[in-house]
């Protein structure tokens, strides 16, 4: 895919072109998509629906994950070291330590289990982000007038949870090489921080986006190419995804704001002709009924 734009038909409304203009100005548009996912998401009550289930089942499991781990610490700490005896000094120092350990072991299980969360919040969130994304299509792009199967559709929820493990899988096998920077003395810590930063853009961008491209059957290599095509407004995208995505916790409750903004991104540039590779849906896609659902600025 390049940046000159090819011959094609716009599809549905006229949407703005986020390729168009130089390097800097590509970069500003890619920022803006996640931040256009709150006025999809706020725009029709329906979308809500769809992104308050993971938000809801992702605060329940925090809590439960916060309750086992305080509940359980008093036990695993017994396992680990006896309670010392209050019977002098130095044995009075000794519980003080013992309990600050109790104080550091419960935080550590508080920790281990938001990894927990996080990583299964990811596959249970999976298919609502889906079903999120193509309702913000439709509203933008119209709707494929394909048939329903739930073999279809355990299909693409399989790729799309399939694709994300893969994306986890190359992130972790791109960082980990990436530590050794941190032994180089003065520059290797700035230069770990640059390049880890990048992959994480790149690898955020890609999964935001990729709700539509699963939908049209891309393979991995197309939709790695989708990402590739324009760096400059891919970067932009991703950046501003991190920033949403930057504080703990509170981020697991944005992802449906950047699914939106990433799904308002791929309509934008199919309906300019951007996407080379194509639908492989069988259905026809019809024009999309009037709505209030806009992702312009």
């Amino acid at each position: 895919m390049t940046r000159g734009k090819p011959a094609g038909r716009r599809q549905a409304a006229e949407l703005e072109d986020p390729m168009d203009g130089g390097g800097l100005k590509r970069f500003f548009n890619g920022f803006a998509f996640p931040f256009r996912g709150v006025g999809l998401l706020t725009s029709d009550h329906r979308n809500w629906g769809l992104a308050l289930i993971p938000m809801l089942l992702t605060l329940v499991l925090l809590v439960a994950a916060v309750w086992i781990a305080v509940d359980n610490t008093p036990w695993v700490l017994s396992m680990l070291w006896e309670k010392p005896a209050t019977t002098g000094g130095l044995q009075m120092l000794l519980l003080g330590f013992w309990y600050l350990t109790g104080v550091f072991l419960g935080l550590f299980l508080v920790t281990t289990g938001f990894v927990a969360v996080y990583a299964l919040v990811a596959l249970v969130a999976t298919p609502f982000n889906d079903m999120l994304s193509e309702r913000i299509e439709v509203s933008l792009l119209g709707s494929v007038n394909e048939s329903f199967s739930i073999k279809v559709f355990l299909r693409d929820t399989g790729v799309s949870i399939a694709h994300s493990l893969l994306d986890m899988l190359l992130w972790i096998a791109l960082i980990l090489p990436l530590l050794v920077l941190n032994f180089l003395p003065l520059v290797g810590t700035l230069l770990f921080s640059v390049l880890s930063g990048l992959a994480t853009v790149f690898f955020l961008a890609k999964d935001m986006l990729d709700g539509p491209m699963t939908r049209r059957r891309f393979s991995y290599a197309e939709k790695v190419a989708v990402v590739r095509s324009d760096l400059p407004l891919m970067g932009g995208f991703g950046a501003a995804t991190a920033v949403l995505l930057w504080v703990p916790v509170v981020n697991l409750f944005l992802v449906p704001v950047a699914v939106a903004g990433g799904t308002a991104l791929f309509c934008h540039l199919e309906a300019n002709g951007r996407i080379v590779f194509s639908d492989r849906r069988s259905g026809e896609r019809e024009a999309p009924a009037p709505s209030r659902v806009s992702s312009q600025p």
